[in-house]
């Protein structure tokens, strides 16, 4: 059998555009990737050891689909900030990386691969502050309410119960002590 290439196929720069077996779909770039879509984000804070000591760090994952593992890795910017080190899933359908800071919302995300390979998302996502802060906003605020009670007790000047007010000065005054070594200790404080 003998095949005539030259009928197949038209000759020239546009011989891919006309071959039968290279139909690009609507939304997919010249380069034959599809476009990645990206549907939304969640994110979380954590600690990264640097070689300057343990640093804060938002943790992101975003979701939506066409995240190829290509030759060339996509810039991942959340906010203008790039990602420092990321993987994308077995399944291409999530980018889970971190940097350095804080996310503020809505949120911009990009994902770009180049040569128009591009994906954006503005929005809202969902945002897990850590345990040891939440600790801390609990402790926090029992303290506050403990003082709160204290400044209300000795301000109506009740002698019977003026013990009560001493003791929850000594409560907050143990409980802001508490969350001072709390804060030393997991890393969010001073």
């Amino acid at each position: 059998m003998i095949l005539n290439f030259q009928s197949d196929f038209k000759r020239g720069s546009d011989m891919y555009t006309h071959a039968p077996n290279f139909k690009i779909e609507s939304g997919v770039p010249a380069t034959g990737y599809p476009l990645p879509r990206i549907s939304h984000f969640a994110s979380r804070e954590i600690q990264v050891q640097t070689s300057e000591g343990r640093k804060h760090a938002t943790e992101v994952t975003i979701y939506g689909e066409n995240f190829i593992i290509r030759a060339i890795t996509p810039e991942v910017l959340v906010n203008g900030h790039p990602l420092v080190s990321y993987r994308i899933a077995d399944d291409f359908q999530s980018i889970t990386g971190y940097f350095f800071g804080g996310i503020t919302q809505p949120a911009h995300i990009v994902v770009d691969y180049g040569l128009g390979v591009r994906g954006e998302f503005t929005g809202w996502g969902d945002v897990t502050i850590s345990t040891h802060r939440n600790i801390l906003v609990f402790l926090l605020l029992a303290l506050f309410f403990l003082l709160l009670l204290a400044v209300l007790i000795l301000v109506m000047e009740m002698a019977e119960i003026s013990w009560l007010a001493w003791i929850s000065l000594g409560g907050a005054i143990a409980l802001s002590f508490v969350a001072l070594l709390w804060s030393w200790f997991s890393g969010t404080g001073p």
